[in-house]
């Protein structure tokens, strides 16, 4: 179902619902709607919601929504959803070593230990990252244009370059 959803409409005024849960919510009902036809079996069986509190709040949800099947939005590729190209990025040993080299300029000859961490290098290369006339951004909107598209956090450089260590062994 790629490029499509499921929602829930209401009835009475065929909008689409605004909950922040729609999309599971909306699965579950396809599965009770799948469920009282011909196509009992399968994974929507398993779908089915369990218990008595599930089951009223399902029936009560059918009565107000419908179950719809729409197409998403086309937008712009989002960075984040581009995993190929991002891995592809960072397996760009060129890249890495300029990365280093560069942080290696920035540490200098300080005696910190902490200074030349990983956690350092991460918080020193997000902070080049959001100045476009750094060198750093020169160095990656030339060579993984693509890693300027996310959302830059220490959390995400970080499981990045252990994803890179794993697939270096």
């Amino acid at each position: 179902m790629t490029g499509k959803r499921l929602v829930l409409i209401s009835k009475s005024s065929g909008k689409i619902a605004s909950r922040k849960d729609q999309a599971e919510k909306a699965i579950v009902l396809k599965a009770v709607q799948l469920s009282y036809g011909a196509q009992a079996g399968g994974i929507p069986a398993m779908l089915l919601p369990r218990s008595q509190k599930e089951q009223d709040e399902i029936t009560s949800m059918g009565a107000i929504y419908d179950v719809s099947v729409v197409k998403t939005r086309p937008g712009k590729k989002s960075g984040t959803s581009d995993r190929k190209a991002l891995r592809e990025a960072l397996k760009n040993d060129d890249l890495i070593c300029q990365l280093a080299v560069q942080f290696g300029k920035y540490v200098g000859n300080k005696s910190l230990p902490h200074s030349t961490s990983k956690k350092a290098f991460i918080h020193w290369l997000n902070v080049e990252l959001k100045d476009k006339k750094s060198s750093i951004y020169q160095i990656v909107s030339k060579q993984a244009p693509v890693l300027l598209e996310v959302e830059p956090n220490d959390r995400w450089w970080a499981d990045a370059f252990a994803e890179r260590r794993k697939t270096q062994s």
